[in-house]
């Protein structure tokens, strides 16, 4: 006859539980934050064709209409298409033309990878820029991208 064991238990450990629960939750952490990461990138790209494409439609199309920059204002970029928000939901500035210049603000404060998205806009939009794009900075203090174009 075989004896039978009666207290034998089945299932997992206390141990082996905690594993997999660490476990599911750097794998939950690592994909949130990826993801996180994938959708600044779209807002990015979103706020680089806004500048790029949008913003330069605009001006140009004034600047054929008038003859001149002189009196454009955002309300002109914005009758023009140019949506009033930034992607984040900041809104930007526009001053100008003052000495031939027009300064865009761009503000990334609600970016919550503003350090590494200001700058990455700045050289990309400064490597695809026509020549009336003076200059292009980002300021990390006040987290906002400034386009200077020449009129």
């Amino acid at each position: 006859m075989k004896n039978i064991n009666i207290n034998k238990q089945t299932g997992f450990t206390l141990t082996e539980m905690v594993i997999v629960v660490v476990i599911i939750t750097l794998l939950v952490v690592g994909l949130s934050s990826a993801y996180g990461r994938y959708k600044e990138n779209a807002k990015t790209t979103v706020a680089q064709k806004m500048i790029l494409e949008h913003m330069s439609a605009a001006i140009a199309s004034y600047e054929s209409r008038k003859g001149t920059l002189t009196g454009i204002s955002k309300i002109e970029l914005v009758d023009n298409g140019v949506k009033t928000i930034t992607p984040w939901g900041d809104s930007w500035s526009m001053t100008g033309p003052a000495s031939g210049l027009i300064t865009i603000t761009f503000p990334l404060t609600s970016s919550p990878f503003a350090d590494t998205t200001g700058p990455d806009m700045s050289s990309f939009i400064t490597g695809a820029a026509t020549s009336t794009v003076t200059s292009i900075t980002y300021a990390s203090g006040s987290k906002s991208l400034t386009i200077v174009i020449q009129s």
